[in-house]
């Protein structure tokens, strides 16, 4: 509608009307979106969190096989991650259930819950971003060709080194998606037009995207995560856990609540909170260690 406005006021009244008509409804817009929570916290430079998934819906499962909850914590400054394993069993229904499994069944309300559960945001805005397969495809072709493992690797081989398994089990794809984090995000740093250029693509990546982002949210939020892009700024956490006989990831409720204080709070540098056994990684933007 904003688009047959600007049309029609080219018609009537030439280029500078239309450009005029443009500019007051994305300004209307921009308006309007402002009043949402997440766009005041991104505002105000408060903390918000925002669920990562990757879809596989190859064979009509919607699996969410990729599970990462990121904090931007401006007060930090910090960009803390967790990712939280495929097989983490939540009581679903009564019964144990991957939690890969929650989103096919219950959608993204009901994956929300299960990860609040297992992960305290303390009232946050959460909002969610998820992406299949072909989706992933479409990114790689925006931001080109990554080096993961010291060799350049095409869109295909870098999917299925963040979706499949390896001799690890589970642990080798989370290090997988890891590696492939930290590679697109020293490219995009390198090139932040790749960035934009992402965003504007929008329309062609939306078929293949389920979110409750608007584009002013995501465009707020890269500008936050590049201002606290340095390596001392960013942060893995270890999901609290460890898988059992079966290979199912238990979850580990008492060290999530002893984890809690960093992941909520500028614990980095809060000594009154004590050095609890904690993992966690610092974000370099490369592969080596250190």
């Amino acid at each position: 509608s904003f688009l047959v406005a600007a049309y029609a006021l080219l018609r009537q009244g030439g280029m500078r009307a239309a450009c005029i008509a443009l500019a007051i409804l994305v300004a209307a817009a921009a308006a309007t979106d402002l009043f949402n929570p997440m766009t005041a916290a991104l505002a105000d430079g408060q903390p918000i969190e925002v669920i990562l998934g990757g879809l596989d819906d190859s064979q009509g499962t919607h699996r969410t096989d990729v599970i990462i909850v990121a904090r931007i914590d401006p007060q930090a400054p910090a960009i803390k991650i967790i990712q939280i394993p495929r097989d983490t069993l939540v009581l679903a229904a009564g019964k144990n259930t991957k939690i890969n499994s929650i989103y096919g069944k219950t959608g993204i309300t009901g994956l929300k819950q299960h990860i609040a559960a297992l992960l305290p945001s303390a009232g946050l805005p959460r909002k969610y971003l998820i992406v299949d397969f072909a989706g992933f495809l479409e990114v790689l072709a925006l931001t080109g060709p990554l080096r993961l493992g010291g060799d350049p690797t095409d869109a295909e081989t870098a999917l299925e080194s963040v979706s499949v398994r390896d001799k690890s089990g589970d642990l080798g794809r989370l290090n997988s998606q890891k590696a492939y984090l930290s590679q697109a995000s020293a490219e995009l740093l390198r090139k932040p037009w790749k960035a934009w250029l992402i965003l504007a693509r929008w329309q062609r990546l939306r078929p293949f995207v389920k979110t409750d982002l608007t584009l002013l949210e995501m465009a707020g939020i890269w500008y936050r995560c590049r201002s606290y892009s340095d390596p001392a700024h960013t942060f893995f956490f270890e999901a609290p856990g460890a898988p059992d006989t079966h290979g199912n990831f238990r979850w580990n409720s008492a060290a999530a609540q002893v984890m809690a204080p960093w992941w909520l709070a500028d614990g980095m540098t809060n000594k009154d909170l004590g050095y609890p056994p904690m993992r966690l990684e610092v974000f370099n933007t490369t592969e080596t260690p250190g």
